[in-house]
């Protein structure tokens, strides 16, 4: 081989080696198709941030006296889902979802008591559900205790740990009184699942999945830049929100500090009230179907819901009946529950 032909070979060598090393570079640099979405939310993270994890719901107060809740507003991992809605007095709860059961905060709380309604929308994501007590059964009145004892509900009740635990315990805040002080070690809720051998890998099978956009959009035309939110005739809270054109979230200073979300649901339901033995009265949530509206990033659509096979379908239907399923925008979600046939409002 004369010396140009070997000084072509080598050149060509050369160009080889640096075509792969840029390739190799390339592919470190690009994101892994291993990324996981989270399934509350729709926002991209780490392969180690949710895997296939069960969702996990936690029952929390929102008596005036109780807030703000331990951890609504925590800067590592705030609630992806809160759930908020009436259940007896006048009062409304929350329930708290989470998907990822390993990133909970120190401090979640005040934990409190079950209600049927929730736990049948915590089954909608079959999710854990996690609670400090329950409601019992009396006259016509069916309490949580029937759902935990006759159906197949996964649960943690911190009445059989006791107010001194790994899992839960009581803040030392004097300020509150001791039945607004009841908290979940949220770092401890993991080994908490294994020692009670609760299967923790999410049943994609069954899971409710929400559907979202690959980024934040506006919905419509519709501009809505502030939203008043009551659940009932009855309801003591009404949850303004205000939206901010700075981080695109809506904000809200109902719970006592500065709790912020992407995505505003608006779930009209039927509602009943039934009174226990003559004394407590409590508001049952059908959970079948009805109309809603979503808000987010300052605009608004009409959408329906509904409870198809144990599953939360969100779809809108056009002028000849087809469905389409309604999308979210990647982000965190307050979901109000209100009466559609008991006064419940939402002003814009």
């Amino acid at each position: 081989m004369n010396r140009q032909k070997k000084i072509a070979t080598v050149f060509m060598i050369l160009i080889l080696i640096s075509a792969l090393s840029l390739t190799t570079a390339c592919k470190k640099n690009m994101p892994s198709k291993k990324v996981v979405i989270n399934s509350l939310t729709g926002e991209l993270g780490k392969k180690s941030d949710v895997l296939d994890k069960r969702i996990v719901s936690l029952v929390v107060e929102n008596h005036p006296e109780a807030r703000p809740q331990w951890g609504i507003d925590d800067e590592n991992y705030s609630p992806d889902i809160i759930l908020q809605g009436e259940v007896e007095g006048g009062i409304s709860r929350t329930l708290w979802l989470y998907a990822d059961y390993d990133k909970l905060p120190d401090t979640v709380g005040p934990m409190r008591s079950a209600r049927p309604p929730f736990i049948k929308f915590a089954s909608l994501f079959d999710a854990v559900f996690v609670h400090w007590g329950m409601s019992s059964s009396g006259g016509n009145y069916t309490g949580a205790d029937y759902y935990f004892n006759n159906e197949v509900v996964e649960h943690i009740d911190a009445m059989s740990y006791g107010a001194d635990s790994e899992l839960f315990g009581r803040d030392s805040d004097s300020a509150r009184s001791i039945e607004h002080r009841g908290i979940l070690h949220g770092k401890a809720l993991a080994d908490a699942l294994s020692k009670n051998s609760i299967d923790t890998k999410m049943n994609k099978d069954f899971t409710t999945f929400l559907k979202f956009n690959r980024s934040v959009k506006s919905l419509s035309d519709s501009e809505c830049n502030k939203a008043s939110v009551s659940f009932s005739s009855n309801s003591i809270d009404t949850v303004d929100w205000t939206y901010s054109d700075e981080d695109e979230l809506y904000h809200t200073s109902h719970f006592g500090t500065d709790v912020s979300r992407t995505n505003l649901l608006i779930l009209y339901d039927n509602t009943e009230y039934v009174t226990k033995n003559n004394a407590v009265t409590y508001c049952e949530y059908a959970l079948k179907e009805g109309s809603a509206k979503l808000i987010s990033k300052n605009s608004i659509i009409d959408l329906k819901w509904i409870n198809e096979d144990g599953k939360l379908k969100l779809f809108t239907t056009d002028k000849d009946g087809n469905e389409k399923i309604v999308k979210l925008n990647p982000g965190k979600t307050w979901i109000g529950w209100i009466s559609a046939n008991n006064g419940g409002s939402l002003n814009i």
